[in-house]
């Protein structure tokens, strides 16, 4: 019998599958991309599984299965980020955020920082009390240059300003001091995080 594996686990997108069933995809921080099956979940009820909703954090426990898709053992959750979806520019940038991870990273693939970056992402998006211009924008250069940083892609940048920076906004990206940056100047960096993600040929999910 396989071990048993116990991680956390950002819940990213649900799928209906066969005539009752659900497929949960979501990401943890020393697995990848990980997806879980749960079987007759349709069938039962949203009660059956109130832990595995979107934007959720959860600590789950599942043996491996033979393919990608796994049967949760065990969910105990643990932050809630559901109050993000009372607003609509921020929701639909944690949409964005969790298509972009999933269209990344890989199952097997630990990415601890990619796992923080979108973890404090969706924190910030749930506490905010409007939609504060830039925040969006910000989340996505975080969470761009967390992916980049782990896969080794910011070692070209050998600028020194430019690494001082980029230091700078991994430290926001893992939970540190936001930085005070014009809307106007998060598009700019945006843009150019995106620019390097299609450089090193990473998919951007429109």
């Amino acid at each position: 019998m396989n071990p048993l594996v116990t991680t956390d686990y950002l819940v990213l997108r649900k799928t209906p599958y066969a005539e009752t069933s659900l497929i949960v995809a979501g990401l943890t921080p020393d697995h990848g991309q990980v997806h879980l099956i749960l079987k007759g979940a349709r069938r039962l009820g949203k009660r059956s599984f109130p832990a595995l909703d979107l934007f959720r954090l959860v600590r789950v426990s599942y043996r491996e299965g033979k393919g990608e898709m796994h049967n949760p053992s065990e969910v105990e959750p643990v932050e809630d980020f559901g109050a993000l979806a009372s607003r609509v520019g921020l929701y639909r940038a944690a949409g964005e955020l969790a298509r972009f991870v999933l269209a990344n990273v890989l199952p097997g693939v630990a990415h601890p920082a990619v796992f923080q970056a979108l973890r404090v992402a969706l924190a910030r998006f749930a506490v905010a009390e409007a939609e504060p211009p830039g925040l969006a924008d910000s989340a996505h250069v975080c969470l761009h240059l967390a992916y980049l940083h782990e896969g080794g892609w910011l070692a070209e940048q050998t600028d020194e300003r430019t690494r001082r920076q980029c230091a700078q906004l991994l430290d926001m990206a893992l939970g540190g001091p936001l930085l005070a940056l014009r809307p106007e100047t998060w598009r700019e960096l945006r843009r150019w995080t995106e620019s390097l993600l299609r450089q090193a040929e990473f998919q951007i999910p429109e």
